[in-house]
């Protein structure tokens, strides 16, 4: 899940019109939310594994 959240946000910065791309804070934004949730994610996965 966290490749496919990057890939978006990559995509969203690079690859759609000039008026509609993620740029400055807004594209910081989203990417500290996709990282964010991302770490949230594995370390739940991590803590239900009871190691």
């Amino acid at each position: 899940m966290p490749l496919v959240l990057a890939f978006l946000v990559v995509l969203a910065a690079r690859a759609l019109p000039e008026e509609h791309r993620l740029r400055g804070a807004r594209l910081g934004v989203v990417a500290a939310t996709c990282a964010i949730v991302s770490v949230v994610g594995i370390l739940c996965a991590l803590s239900g594994i009871n190691w």
